[in-house]
């Protein structure tokens, strides 16, 4: 399938879950969402994993990031009116081959999540649409 066809059919299967979406801006094969707990000092991976899109959507808010979870019928969308900030972070530890890298943002609400992405040009794009 080429790279139309597939984008058509993606926009297709997302839209039955918000009508209001006009565009893929961007996708990711795989991502996943981490919340961090502020008592434990660390992150615990939700129950969301799957393809992620940058969208375009007809009304406000206009842009947000849609996870079409492949672990259950529960998707993940965050209109990019939620957040309070968004930054990214790499782990450079030393038992590491590769560093890795993540999104995190924080909600109004004070909840911070984390997106780890696993492909560094993925990665680059992605962030390229907060600057």
């Amino acid at each position: 399938m080429n790279r139309a066809s597939r984008k058509k059919l993606n926009l297709k299967t997302i839209k039955r879950y918000d009508p209001s979406i006009v565009d893929i801006l961007f996708q990711s094969s795989h991502s996943a969402v981490y919340h961090f707990l502020k008592d434990k000092s660390g992150w615990q991976k939700k129950n969301i994993e799957g393809v992620l899109f940058l969208v375009r959507r007809q009304q406000p808010p206009y842009f947000a990031i849609f996870i079409l979870n492949r672990l259950n019928t529960d998707n993940y969308i965050l209109y990019l009116t939620d957040f309070d900030r968004i930054y990214l972070q790499q782990n450079d530890k030393s038992d590491k081959t590769e560093k890795q890298q993540f999104l995190i943002y924080t909600m109004k609400d004070g909840k911070t999540r984390i997106m780890p992405k696993y492909h560094k040009f993925s990665h680059f794009r992605f962030f390229f649409f907060f600057r």
